[in-house]
């Protein structure tokens, strides 16, 4: 069995993505040169094409690394070709299964035992190490921060290191640019965290969830006209609206009526009901667009965008962000199509 299959279990994203960006460093000094790098999710359709790329070379690569999130959503078939592959892998791919959960369940207990040296727990910071992050993160941006506002932002996320780089990565960014030289304040955090979901994401949401691509680009340009911080605050807006759409979808799908699914509406851990009639007129209107695997691949989506489009040149911003709501609204979340052979791979985007 290959020593390139690793298996990486736990919440904490945050870690577990550095731990994903180690390996992939590693590779590309090992073969001197960009290999390919691939995403699936275990709920999605594309499976099979995953096994095609795991099992091909590659013309324009000397190896390839793929992740698979999610593995365990896969049902007992899945399973069973995952056990085959881990038996006998492919030399030209390295293989990353990722999973929030602390152990595998059958039918991939047996994953877990094969795996047992590659695999890595990824436990999540306390509290307490968490508030230290906070304040350090801030330091190396030469910010200050008051004890109430990190505690302010710790109470935004779930324990996930990851979630908490992409918030404050916005903060300092919003802070800099208004060249911020107090200490920031629990009611600036507020105040902006409020501006940015009210301001350039709920009108978005509600065209999304009608299924209007041509408004929703338009929405989306005149915002990025208007807001040169813009594009750091979009997609927060968009994720709170899809967590909340994806906790509702989840509900309905256990057999739960769509009033009580809205009363139980959650972000994370945290309740935050539907009670709005003009937001449960809208939330009602995505339900009929999006199921909840839909909606599981949004959130994905939107997470993997972030992270580009914060990076991103002035330049390349409003080509991504056309390109993740036309993935939203026509693909429902799926990844563009890529064209394989068993040599040759080239992406339509």
């Amino acid at each position: 069995m290959s020593n390139r299959i690793y298996l990486l279990l736990g919440p904490e994203k945050g870690q577990k993505q550095d731990r994903i960006n180690q390996i992939r460093s590693q590779l590309n000094k090992q073969f001197r040169e960009e290999i390919e790098y691939s995403k699936y999710y275990a709920f999605d359709d594309n499976i099979d094409q995953m096994y095609i790329e795991l099992n091909n070379s590659s013309l324009f690569s000397a190896h390839s690394l793929i992740v698979l999130h999610n593995i365990d959503s896969l049902k007992s078939p899945e399973a069973k070709n995952i056990i085959r592959y881990i038996e006998n892998p492919s030399d030209s791919s390295t293989l990353i299964l990722d999973s929030d959960e602390f152990s595998l369940k059958s039918p991939l207990t047996q994953v877990a035992t094969l795996l047992k040296p590659q695999t890595t727990i990824f436990w999540g910071l306390q509290e307490n190490q968490l508030f230290s992050w906070v304040k350090s993160f801030f330091i190396q941006k030469n910010l200050q921060i008051d004890n109430d506002a990190i505690q302010y932002i710790l109470d935004q996320v779930d324990n996930d290191t990851f979630e908490l780089k992409i918030i404050c990565n916005q903060l300092a960014f919003y802070f800099e640019v208004n060249n911020k030289r107090t200490s920031i304040s629990e009611n600036e955090i507020e105040s902006f965290v409020h501006h940015s979901k009210n301001e350039t994401a709920f009108s978005l949401f509600t065209t999304i969830a009608q299924g209007d691509l041509r408004k929703s680009l338009e929405i989306a340009n005149v915002i990025l006209e208007r807001d040169n911080t813009a594009s750091f605050t979009l997609i927060p807006g968009l994720l709170w609206s899809f967590r909340r759409l994806t906790s509702v979808a989840y509900q309905m799908n256990l057999g739960i009526s769509q009033r009580d699914a809205f009363a139980k509406a959650a972000i994370f851990t945290r309740v935050n009901a539907i009670r709005n009639r003009k937001d449960q007129a809208t939330y009602s209107t995505a339900l009929k667009l999006y199921n909840y695997t839909d909606c599981q691949r949004i959130v994905e989506q939107l997470l993997e965008h972030d992270m580009i489009i914060r990076t991103a040149g002035s330049d390349l911003m409003k080509i991504y962000i056309e390109k993740m709501i036309y993935t939203i609204i026509v693909n429902k979340g799926k990844s563009p199509i890529k064209l394989q052979s068993a040599t040759l791979r080239s992406e339509l985007f």
